[in-house]
């Protein structure tokens, strides 16, 4: 046992820190409610205080490590005491015994009494009876375990060393771990300290003194106590000690803004991907994952800790990179990432490391768009529905993992089926899918369709899309039928359909629609959603048919007695557009006896040369052709059931001829 012989000289390594770090957002001036809220949790987090409001919901502890981090880049924005808070960092000079690991990698501070006390301080049965409690005993021996795998075996290079510190700090070479009483939110955190260059800091780890909570507890007074606690310490320390690689790679890799909140997305699903890859056997990140397969529509780049219920949604993620490391059988895959991170240079590089990874260890056939292809597919078949998987894929323990539930699907069982951009953004909500999450359309009863079913899709988002995935999942009705996957990626043309063939076997269709943006664009948010719009035909021999299911006549029929002076004709503008080719709209109405009696069009790309009156447009979503209900001649016509010929024109197309399509209607006077 040693006597404490790390002390810091706090004022000098902030006042360091702050001279590097600069001004980063002082641009913005922190709310008060702000400052107040990350206060709460910096004094929850220590132990300190009670559970802010803004975590009283939590359902399970988490990681520290992003409310430490808020404080260290937005301290310089911070006033009175709240500055003062955030400048008091994870090491604790009131903690009066340490301890080196065996490796000699880590000293460990603790207290044997007092609220900091570690768990049973007085059981002293290792290493001979060497004066250290064993829990601090298993804590060195741990960390030099987790130090052996992360840097040894799987190659991340070790964290910044602190004996550079100035002189006087009385700091070496050794990593810090900190055993404390920490808030019940928390299950430990990595505090960066002191900027060593653009993209790397030192940091120190904060470890729970006793994990007194479910199910690290659940022996308490048994025997068995003592190693469940120390599962606990386990992951942690894999999980903590690999944000302490990140500070040391590239402390940049994070997206914010005004907002103020540091989303580290990629860190906590990498940390929470290393505690499975080091104690497989623990899984303590099966707590995380209802956060994530419940909510598919929520992006992987979403991290809020005080949004709930998905507060959890970053750690469940963690399958992600799981998914990554088994569909490519590589262990070195999540560190390629990071280096990718840290190479591509200051600031948030996610989305295109991923891409250039993914295209390295595939041989060029995969990059970021691909990946998620498949990982929304692997994501249909865990639970009760693992069995249904085709060979090659799903994660190992799939079975294990919990369903995607029917309330975060879309179900129909009618066909055909037409949503438009609009019906979809009225049915869907907010529940659109963001970049790298998944909307799931479940069509059920597909068997009622004698032979071939056709999906359509068409992209209707305000934002450019690098890509849209487009996968089906037929379900056939026996149940120890694995299911039929085609996965596809978008090539933008909304007339080549989806063709799902023997559809009297299949007791319902799964469609899988993800959206990928490569490049972390700060103008497009992490919580931006994005809509488009299908529709879904029994029949794929009649591509006029298909074009008319995404137009509409309405209302039908028409009553002039009851206010009804006009016949709206619409066509989504946007489904238009995806052939990127000026177009004309001309509608030719004809009465019960067959005969012409008015004629529409429309310009597409000169708006001017349309018929008036009764031409309307809205240039982002519907054009809309109205008649008035009369004539060449000006006469309103007579009731009967009338019919239009839809004529759209591209002059440019590589179609040899126009689409055309027919609607009936019916006026009643």
């Amino acid at each position: 046992m040693k006597n404490v012989k790390k002390m810091t000289i706090l004022s000098i390594v902030l006042l360091f820190t702050l001279l590097i770090v600069g001004n980063t957002y002082s641009e913005t001036e922190l709310t008060e409610e702000y400052q107040q809220d990350l206060f709460d949790k910096l004094n929850h987090l220590r132990g300190q205080g009670p559970r802010p409001v803004s975590l009283e919901n939590l359902e399970r502890p988490i990681c520290g490590t992003s409310i430490a981090f808020e404080a260290f880049i937005n301290r310089d924005r911070l006033s009175g005491a709240y500055k003062t808070s955030a400048a008091m960092q994870g090491r604790d000079t009131t903690l009066n015994f340490s301890y080196e690991s065996p490796a000699g990698h880590f000293l460990i501070h603790y207290a044997t009494d007092g609220f900091n006390a570690v768990y049973e301080p007085t059981l002293d049965t290792l290493a001979g009876g060497d004066g250290v409690p064993d829990y601090v005993n298993k804590v060195g021996e741990i960390a030099d375990s987790v130090w052996a795998y992360e840097i040894g075996e799987l190659g991340f290079p070790a964290p910044p060393r602190d004996d550079f510190y100035p002189d006087g700090s009385g700091l070496d070479s050794t990593y810090d771990i900190y055993i404390k009483g920490l808030g019940s939110a928390y299950y430990g955190a990595t505090y960066s300290e002191m900027i060593v260059d653009a993209q790397s800091a030192t940091s120190v780890m904060v470890l729970d003194n006793n994990y007194n909570f479910p199910p690290y507890n659940e022996y308490d007074g048994d025997p068995r106590d003592f190693n469940r606690r120390l599962d606990a310490v386990r992951v942690t320390v894999a999980h903590e000690f690999f944000h302490a690689i990140h500070f040391g790679m590239d402390w940049t890799e994070w997206e914010g803004s005004d907002a103020m909140q540091a989303r580290i997305y990629w860190w906590e699903m990498s940390a929470v991907w290393m505690e499975e890859m080091m104690y497989d056997d623990v899984n303590d990140y099966y707590g995380y994952l209802p956060s994530f397969f419940n909510y598919p529509w929520v992006g992987l780049r979403n991290f809020n800790t005080s949004a709930y219920p998905l507060a959890l949604h970053p750690y469940g993620a963690a399958v992600f990179p799981i998914f990554l490391t088994e569909r490519w059988g590589d262990p070195t895959i999540v560190r390629k990432i990071w280096e990718q991170c840290r190479d591509l240079g200051v600031g948030p590089q996610f989305g295109e490391a991923v891409d250039n990874v993914v295209n390295e260890v595939s041989g060029g056939t995969h990059g970021l768009a691909g990946a998620l292809r498949e990982f929304s597919v692997w994501n249909m078949f865990t639970g009760t529905r693992a069995n249904r998987a085709p060979a090659g894929i799903g994660y190992s323990e799939k079975e294990f993992y919990p369903i995607i539930p029917d309330d975060a699907m879309f179900a129909f069982d009618n066909y055909p089926l037409h949503m438009s951009n609009s019906a979809v953004l009225d049915s869907f909500g907010t529940k659109l899918p963001e970049c790298y999450a998944s909307n799931i359309i479940k069509l059920e009863n597909i068997y009622s369709i004698p032979d071939s079913l056709g999906l359509y899709f068409y992209s209707t988002a305000s934002y450019s899309i690098d890509d849209w995935n487009i996968s089906l999942i037929g379900l056939p009705i026996d149940d120890n039928a694995d299911a039929i996957v085609q996965m596809n990626r978008y090539e933008g043309n909304p007339l080549d359909p989806y063709v799902v063939t023997d559809t009297d076997e299949l007791f319902e269709v799964m469609v899988v629609i993800t959206p990928v943006i490569i490049e972390i664009n700060p103008i497009i948010s992490y919580s931006q959603r994005f809509d488009y719009a299908f529709f879904v035909l029994d029949s794929v021999d009649n591509i006029n048919q298909t074009v008319n299911y995404m137009s509409k006549v309405y209302p039908n029929p028409c009553d002039p007695a009851h206010l009804c002076e006009t016949i709206k004709f619409e066509i989504e503008k946007s489904f238009v557009d995806t052939f990127n080719d000026p177009a004309t709209l001309t509608i030719t109405i004809l009465n019960p006896a067959g005969e012409k009696i008015r004629t529409l069009f429309y310009d597409f790309e000169n708006p001017s040369n349309s018929d008036e009156p009764g031409i309307s447009h809205d240039f982002t979503k519907i054009f809309t052709a109205g008649w008035d209900l009369k004539n060449e001649s000006g006469y309103d016509v007579a009731s009967g059931v009338y019919m239009a010929y839809w004529q759209l024109k591209f002059t440019e197309s590589s179609m040899d001829a126009p689409m055309t399509f027919k609607s009936k209607f019916a006026v009643i006077r």
